[in-house]
C-alpha cells in the first residue's frame, strides 16, 4: 500500500527547514557506525559504507550505500527524518519509487527506505514484479520518534547501533545467498504497510484529543461520555498516564475505522463506475474541510447499499 502524504501545516507535521541537514548528518554517523562493524566482522561481505556523492551544489544527498569487494554494491537507499512529511512512512510512494530508481541506475542488489523508526528492505533482483511486491522485509526499531531532533538523543543512538549490528548480521546471510527463502507473506506485508501509514495519523489524532480535551470542557465531557458509555472503556480522567493511554486507544480506533471505510470505498469503486476517485478538493483548507469532503463521497457509496 503506497499512499502519497497529504501536505499539512505545522500543527500536523513538524516542518523543519533543516531536515536535509539532519539527514546528511545522520547518514554520516550511520556510515561511521557501519564501517566500525565491518572492521569487526571481516566474515561479512561488506567492506565499507558511504554517502552517495552529488554533483549538485544545491542538493545534499542523504543516500546510503553499502559496498563489498571490488566495489560491488549490495545495498542502497534513502533516509528521511521522522516528523517530516517525507518521513511519515517508509512506504511513502515517492520515497520508494525514488529509491528503486536510484538502485536500478546504480545496479544495487537490494535497496531500502528508512524513516529511522522503520527500515524497509527491497529486493531489486525482482525487477519483473510490481514495486510493492519487491518488498521482502521491514525492521521496526521500536522507536516512536516524532521530530528530526529525536535522532540526536543518546538512547536513540544506542538503539540504532544495536539495530545495525543485528541488521547487517542478518543481511550478510541474505546477501551471500545462504538464506534463499526469506521475507514476509503478502497478507503480513499488507498489514505492516497499512499500520505504517496509519501510525502517523493515530499519533496526530491522539495529540489532538489530548490538547482539545484539556482546553475545552464541553469537548472533554462529550469525549468522556463517548469513551465510557459508547465504547465501554474504563479509565480515570485525572490520571494523566491512564488518560493518555485511553486517548491513544481511541485515536487508533477512529483512524482504523476511517481507513477501513476508505479501503472499502476504493474496492466498491472497481464495480461501480459512477463513484469518483477520492481526491482532495482545492477548496480544502483545514482538517474538518477534508473530513467533510471525504464523508460526502463515503455517504454516496453507502447509499448504493441502502
Amino acid at each position: 500500500m503506497f499512499v502519497k502524504p497529504i501536505a499539512t501545516d505545522s500543527t500536523h507535521h513538524v516542518v523543519n527547514p533543516d531536515s536535509r541537514s539532519h539527514e546528511v548528518t545522520f547518514c554520516s554517523r550511520v556510515a561511521g557506525w557501519a564501517n566500525a562493524l565491518f572492521d569487526l566482522h571481516p566474515e561479512w561481505p561488506f567492506r565499507r559504507a558511504e554517502i552517495e556523492q552529488s554533483k549538485s551544489i544545491k542538493r545534499k544527498r542523504s543516500d546510503l550505500r553499502i559496498l563489498g569487494d571490488g566495489d560491488k554494491l549490495f545495498l542502497a537507499g534513502e533516509v528521511k527524518m521522522p516528523g517530516t512529511a517525507e518521513g511519515a512512512s517508509p512506504y511513502n510512494a515517492d520515497l520508494v519509487e525514488d529509491s528503486a530508481r536510484k538502485a536500478d541506475n546504480a545496479a544495487s542488489e537490494y535497496f531500502f527506505t528508512w524513516n529511522v523508526n522503520v527500515l524497509v528492505l527491497f529486493d531489486r533482483k525482482k525487477w519483473q514484479l510490481p514495486i510493492m511486491e519487491r518488498r521482502v522485509q521491514d525492521y521496526a526499531l521500536g522507536l516512536e520518534l516524532g521530530k528530526p531532533d529525536d535522532v540526536d538523543r543518546p538512547d536513540v543512538e544506542t538503539r540504532i547501533k544495536a539495530f545495525l549490528a543485528d541488521f547487517f548480521a542478518q543481511f550478510a546471510v541474505i546477501a551471500q545467498g545462504k538464506q534463499p527463502e526469506w521475507g514476509m507473506r503478502l497478507d503480513e506485508w499488507f498489514i505492516r504497510a497499512f499500520e505504517s501509514h496509519v501510525s502517523w495519523a493515530v499519533k496526530l489524532t491522539a495529540e489532538f484529543l489530548w490538547t482539545k480535551s484539556n482546553a475545552e470542557k464541553a469537548f472533554d465531557h462529550k469525549l468522556q461520555e463517548w469513551l465510557g458509555k459508547e465504547q465501554g472503556w474504563q479509565f480515570t480522567r485525572n490520571d494523566p498516564n491512564q488518560w493518555r493511554e485511553i486517548l491513544d486507544r481511541a485515536a487508533r480506533t477512529l483512524c482504523y475505522v476511517f481507513a477501513n471505510r476508505l479501503i472499502f470505498y476504493e474496492s466498491v469503486r472497481v464495480k461501480f463506475s459512477e463513484l469518483d476517485p477520492l481526491k482532495i478538493p482545492k477548496t480544502v483548507t483545514s482538517a474538518s474541510d477534508l473530513y467533510q469532503a471525504v464523508e460526502q463521497r463515503l455517504f454516496i457509496c453507502g447509499a448504493l447499499f441502502s
